[in-house]
């Protein structure tokens, strides 16, 4: 019963990620997304392939479920970004709003270059080690 409980909490968690991944509170893990939900998921289908009855078979499908979802939303979040650097009028004119951190400079120079930015935060953070020359 409590492994059983504990799959149904991976998959929720799993489900969690796929749902919110790219999400700006998660920035910090953001290279780890993609590779985790899909490395688990995966994980979690071989091992359920393994299962017989409709739990295993349900457990699959919420598995494939997440994998569409993860793939879906990096899909969606690539074609956000490549609109937003294609830097059209529209897009220029609504990022002359916005003031942005980062957490190295290249992050945000093209953007600046193409005028899609209208300032940079500084922080500590950003400028640790940095020089004023």
């Amino acid at each position: 019963m409590a492994i059983k409980l504990l799959r149904w909490a991976g998959i929720a968690a799993l489900f969690w990620v796929a749902v919110h991944l790219k999400h700006p509170l998660l920035y910090r893990f953001r290279d780890l997304e993609l590779p985790f939900v899909f490395g688990f998921a995966c994980l979690g289908l071989w091992l359920a392939r393994r299962g017989q009855g409709p739990e295993a078979r349900l457990r699959q499908a919420a598995l494939a479920a997440i994998l569409a979802i993860a793939v879906g939303n990096q899909a969606w979040f690539l074609w956000q970004k490549h609109e937003v650097l294609a830097a059209t009028v529209p897009m220029q004119r609504i990022g002359a709003h916005f003031v942005v951190g980062f957490r190295d400079f290249d992050s945000v120079q093209s953007l600046a270059e193409k005028g899609l930015i209208g300032g940079i935060y500084l922080s500590r953070a950003n400028l640790k080690g940095a020089s004023a020359g």
